[in-house]
């Protein structure tokens, strides 16, 4: 097989592998604490800052941060602060600040999509807020957002409360559920009229539908996370103890039929991670104990957040939970099809995240989805990100993390774009006209944050701007993507940015090796070598090691006149670089077999 014939092949099988390489396959087989730290630091990049608007500024400097809280709301591309009675909304892309007073004090603002509007009211848009109060429950139609906020000068829906609602969402057929302080799941009933009701779903007989005329006692279960998966038409919640349970909710109107909780999840944790990682010297692994203690002193397991997860294979991941300490534990189902009375979750994998930084982690908010996952402290957030490593025939996934330190406290995590291909997990060479093609909405004290998931091209390029660029940061990157594909986008890099070019003039000193093809005056190059500067190397048909033939330019020059092994020459200039292609091979066939290049200082 030829050497052109060998890269399609290889390519061919490469494609393949990356076809077959499923998110849910991934997850459960991966090692529990397996992460690739070569490209850590440039997986990630900190976009931008906007500061926050000097009328909110000003307010919230002269409070605590305990005594306001902060809200993205990206479908209206508003953020929000929360002080007291009042609410100041911001438009993120042009800064227009819009205030909404009450006389009541305000615990909660969200966005919905309510399926019809009030009789007489024509809707501006398909948005409405819900502002939750003290007393009462406001829903207000948005006339506009594309600059200053616009409500609706009275509200379309009201509903008092006996509680105080901490948050709101929608299910698949836009039915409204709410969760109030003490534990209870609401459900808000709008129609024609103004008046809404809101109905409690965890609270059985009459008082179910008469909350006006009843104080509320605490549940038996008490909830404090609302997660609707709509794909599947259910609704996990999480509540104080850590426990999780399904709720049914199919397309008629009212239905809510919650599932036994699953309460034993800090033993499947247990059980899950002493099968994988084994004792040492007859004590537990350091990462057990750091999660769930000892016996003598054991450690409660606390999840702090939950994530559905798109259904990919019947038996597929269905949910991810968070806990405080960073851990990942991802659920599938015990039986296929719906969750039902007789089916429940059973754990499929666990991922933790690095064992140096597990002890200290103290979770406070999180996102996460087939692409990655934000874990965010208060003044703290890792990131990670899945790519392929290709290495000859063989392809696999890994999964970087990296850290970040926001000036301020974080409050709120959102995707802010994806143009990635939705057909695979991770990232790829194969994307490698992409740069970024995720970034987040990191809402914080001290403005919102813009971070960037960073394609294996700009990983590169970050990597090669550096002034003090170690050569193992480039190594690292060919160690994960190949090195045939990693130095091709070196090489078009610098031959596309004079800048860069320049910069490395004096500094390049990286062997890179690639496999790409690229025609120059009808020549076929197939492989392409840069050694240091004033290095010449013999390229060997057997890809052996390259040893160095001279060290200067006039000997080089000397070398590929003599026609001997240089069967064809050519010259680019980059800046201030020179770049010599020498096409070795064998005389009498006079057939390429391999290519270097070598660049000198002019």
């Amino acid at each position: 097989m030829d050497q052109h014939a060998n890269a399609a092949f290889v390519e061919e099988k490469l494609a393949c592998i990356r076809q077959d390489i499923l998110y849910h396959d991934y997850i459960k087989n991966v090692p529990v604490d397996q992460y690739c730290a070569a490209v850590d630091e440039a997986a990630f990049e900190h976009v931008s800052k906007l500061p926050l608007p000097d009328d909110v500024r000003q307010e919230l400097n002269a409070l605590a941060p305990a005594d306001y809280k902060l809200c993205l709301l990206p479908s209206i591309q508003q953020a929000c602060a929360i002080i007291d009675t009042s609410v100041l909304f911001w438009n993120y892309n042009t800064g227009d600040v819009f205030r909404l007073s009450s006389a009541q004090r305000i615990h909660h603002v969200d966005i919905i999509r309510p399926a019809e509007s009030p009789n007489g009211v024509s809707a501006a848009t398909p948005f409405a807020l819900v502002v939750t109060g003290d007393k009462e429950i406001n829903v207000y139609g948005i006339l506009s957002a594309s600059e200053r906020l616009d409500l609706a000068p009275k509200p379309w829906w009201r509903a008092n409360s006996l509680d105080t609602i901490l948050q709101v969402t929608q299910s698949h057929n836009g039915r409204i559920f709410m969760l109030g302080s003490i534990g209870h799941i609401f459900e808000l009933v709008i129609g024609a009229s103004t008046l809404a009701q809101l109905v409690c779903r965890t609270t059985q007989g009459f008082l179910q539908y008469y909350l006006s005329s009843y104080i509320l006692k605490a549940p038996t279960i008490k909830y404090k996370l609302l997660a609707v998966d709509r794909e599947r038409k259910i609704m996990y919640t999480l509540s104080d103890n850590s426990t999780i349970q399904v709720a049914c909710l199919d397309d008629s109107p009212g239905t809510f039929s919650l599932l036994p909780p699953i309460t034993n999840i800090s033993d499947m944790l247990s059980d899950y991670l002493k099968e994988r990682l084994p004792d040492s010297h007859g004590l537990p692994h350091k990462a057990i104990t750091s999660i769930l203690g000892t016996i003598l002193r054991p450690r409660p397991l606390i999840l702090v957040s939950l994530h559905v997860i798109p259904e990919e294979t019947p038996n597929g991941i269905v949910l991810c939970a968070i806990t405080s300490q960073g851990c990942r534990l991802y659920f599938s189902k015990t039986a296929q099809g719906a969750l039902t009375s007789t089916t429940s979750l059973k754990l499929a994998s666990v991922r933790i995240p690095p064992l140096n930084s597990m002890t200290n982690m103290s979770i406070m908010t999180s996102f996460c989805d087939q692409r990655g996952v934000i874990l965010a402290e208060q003044q703290r957030l890792w990131l990670t990100k899945y790519f392929m490593v290709e290495k000859d025939k063989n392809a696999s996934v890994q999964e970087a993390i990296c850290d970040y330190a926001p000036e301020g406290r974080v409050f709120a995590i959102q995707l802010k774009e994806d143009n990635t291909d939705q057909n695979q997990f991770f990232d790829s060479m194969s994307q490698e006209k992409l740069r970024s093609n995720r970034q987040f909405h990191v809402l914080c004290s001290d403005g919102l944050h813009v971070y960037a998931s960073l394609q294996p091209l700009a990983m590169i390029e970050k990597t090669l701007r550096k002034t003090d660029m170690p050569l193992d940061a480039i190594k690292g990157h060919q160690r994960c993507f190949g090195e045939l594909a990693t130095d091709a986008i070196i090489v078009k890099l610098l031959a596309a940015d004079q800048d860069l070019a320049a910069q490395h003039q004096r500094t390049w000193l990286i062997s890179v090796f690639s496999s790409f093809v690229h025609t120059h005056n009808g020549a076929r190059v197939q492989r392409l070598l840069i050694k240091r500067p004033f290095f010449l190397t013999r390229a060997p048909a057997d890809h052996g090691r390259r040893t160095p033939v001279c060290c200067d330019r006039s000997r080089a020059c000397q070398l590929f006149q003599r026609g001997q092994e240089a069967l064809e020459i050519a010259y680019f200039d980059v800046s201030q670089m020179a770049f010599c292609l020498c096409a070795y091979g064998e005389k009498k066939r006079q057939s390429a077999t391999g290519i270097d290049v070598f660049f000198f200082l002019k």
